[in-house]
């Protein structure tokens, strides 16, 4: 197991950014761009597959990493978009902590 204590982990969470409720925005565009140029600064992308089959912007996001040569992993059991899961991520877990844990091991080395 690595020694990852000592290692700097920036973790970017997209729903922070805007809210459906509140409209803090001008433009899909916008919250689109905003979100590919931050997964283009990313040394992998985790995603919550949770739903995934009801959502488009995850498969847009997932894709633009996968062309883009960053890896994706995921994690989730609930109402799974296969494609992503079994095709685009590299690897999937059932729960975050299993993700974590390989995170832990296999990228923070």
């Amino acid at each position: 197991m690595a020694d990852w204590k000592d290692k700097t982990i920036k973790i970017i969470n997209p729903t922070k950014y805007f809210s459906y409720n509140e409209r803090n925005y001008k433009s899909q565009k916008q919250i689109k761009e905003f979100y590919l140029n931050k997964i283009s600064k990313c040394d992998v992308v985790i995603v919550n597959l949770n739903n995934s089959d009801s959502s488009i912007g995850t498969a847009q996001e997932v894709q633009f990493a996968v062309g883009h040569g960053i890896p994706c992993i995921g994690f989730g059991t609930k109402n799974v978009y296969p494609w992503i899961a079994e095709v685009d991520c590299q690897v999937t877990f059932d729960t975050m902590i299993e993700l974590v844990d390989y995170i832990r091991d296999y990228y923070m080395e």
